[in-house]
């Protein structure tokens, strides 16, 4: 049988993704055109030919994604030859998370493939990268409060050492293109923010020539 190309008009082809479960596929698809709905057809597809939920990974970057991807995997796989708790123990699940889980397991000697001489304990965390920012101007407003009391006592008191508040406002503003520097703020960011479009369009598409 000769089989269906996606270049043929008359084959669907979402279809022929759910349809076509050996080798790699490699999907380029905007947003809202159904790929999430088709990666769960494709994932039932899998099931009812006898591949176990556990031995399907399905990946992606943010953690709303894989919370909506999990969702989807448990209400709408129709198998009675796989249980609600496969399912809610399946691979459905960011980047971070997969690697996060494969150093759990064995990554015990992960340490040393930086140069560090140690081991990793399994029970470790990884903090999330908001956690370590906020930590770091934590440390750096309690040394700034320190050195400016006298110089701006009125401000510090005003914002009660809430520095948390402090660096959301730095982040709104950073985010309209006005940056806090050395020599005071700086505000005509937005334009750097913006970069230079064109010369972006020439690299990517020198990086992308096959």
């Amino acid at each position: 049988m000769k089989q269906a190309s996606v270049n043929d008009k008359s084959v669907n082809p979402q279809d022929l993704l759910v349809d076509s479960l050996e080798g790699i596929h490699l999907v380029d698809a905007g947003a809202g055109t159904g790929k999430t709905h088709t990666i769960i057809r494709r994932y039932n597809k899998l099931i009812d030919n006898g591949v176990k939920p556990e031995e399907i990974l399905l990946i992606t970057f943010t953690d709303v994604a894989a919370t909506q991807m999990k969702e989807e995997v448990i209400s709408k796989v129709t198998s009675d030859d796989v249980t609600i708790t496969q399912l809610l123990e399946a691979p459905v699940m960011t980047f971070h998370a997969l690697c996060t889980r494969l150093l759990k397991k064995a990554g015990g000697d992960a340490p040393g493939y930086m140069g560090v001489r140690d081991s990793l304990s399994t029970n470790f965390s990884v903090l999330d990268g908001g956690v370590f920012e906020r930590e770091l101007f934590r440390n750096f407003f309690s040394i700034f409060t320190a050195k400016n009391s006298s110089r701006h006592d009125g401000i510090l008191k005003s914002i009660n050492g809430d520095a948390d508040s402090l660096l959301k406002i730095i982040k709104r503003l950073c985010n309209v293109g006005i940056f806090p520097s050395e020599s005071g703020w700086l505000e005509d960011g937005l334009e750097r923010l913006k970069g230079d479009f064109q010369e972006f369009v020439i690299l990517t598409e020198a990086e992308n020539i096959q």
